[in-house]
């Protein structure tokens, strides 16, 4: 992995995070914003998710990520998650399925990716 990968990933965290910060903070001068129902939640969960899409390909794209990489693998479940949830409660089939097909593709590289990890390192183990 890229060493500029990981505080590029923590960037994109804390940009995240500051901006539900933001949200937060103008909460009380603006009360329609605040999450009162599963409606807003859902619709939260699906802009999370797409940002995480996004960003997943962003770095993918400018070679901060490779498809080896775990960060990209969770970036994808987690946005998967979020937009699963979003299109469960709008009821957007489509969207629901190739969502938890995308999950479950991503969570079985990931699992692939930590098994083949951990044999190589029990293979560089016994080299010793």
């Amino acid at each position: 992995m890229k060493k500029s990968a990981i505080p590029l990933c923590r960037i994109c965290a804390v940009m995240a995070l500051l901006f539900l910060w933001q949200m937060a903070a103008a909460a009380p001068a603006y009360p329609h914003l605040l999450v009162t129902d599963t409606a807003q939640i859902s619709m939260i969960a699906g802009w999370t998710g797409t940002g995480l899409y996004i960003i997943a390909y962003i770095l993918l794209c400018l070679g901060k990520l490779t498809a080896g990489n775990k960060w990209y693998h969770l970036l994808n479940i987690t946005g998967a998650l979020g937009l699963i949830i979003n299109a469960a409660d709008l009821d957007d089939y489509p969207s629901f399925v190739v969502n938890v097909i995308w999950m479950i593709i991503a969570i079985i590289t990931l699992l692939v990716l930590l098994l083949k990890r951990k044999s190589e390192n029990v293979i560089n183990r016994s080299a010793l």
